[in-house]
């Protein structure tokens, strides 16, 4: 499903990257995100400063801020962006 905004289409997620903790173990954010999303999603794991850094580049357009308390609660998601309808196909 392709989401319109005034400057171009955003289109469906990509992929997801989530924080994981030195242990690698997978904290509950996580498997919730894993539940919610769709399960042919590509999935990155990162370590704390990894995602930190991640966070931080120039790529990320948009931020939201849940309030989510939960540890290891952050996500980044990569979604397709086409600068006008000429690139929708359906």
């Amino acid at each position: 499903m392709w989401m319109t905004s005034s400057r171009c289409w955003l289109g469906p997620i990509e992929s997801a990257t989530v924080m994981l903790p030195e242990d690698r173990s997978e904290p509950a954010a996580v498997s919730g995100y894993r539940r919610a999303l769709d399960a042919s999603l590509t999935w990155h794991e990162l370590a704390r400063h990894e995602f930190y850094a991640a966070a931080r580049t120039r790529d990320v357009a948009i931020v939201i801020a849940t309030g989510d308390q939960r540890h290891y609660a952050n996500l980044l998601l990569t979604i397709s962006v086409r600068p006008d309808a000429s690139a929708i196909t359906s």
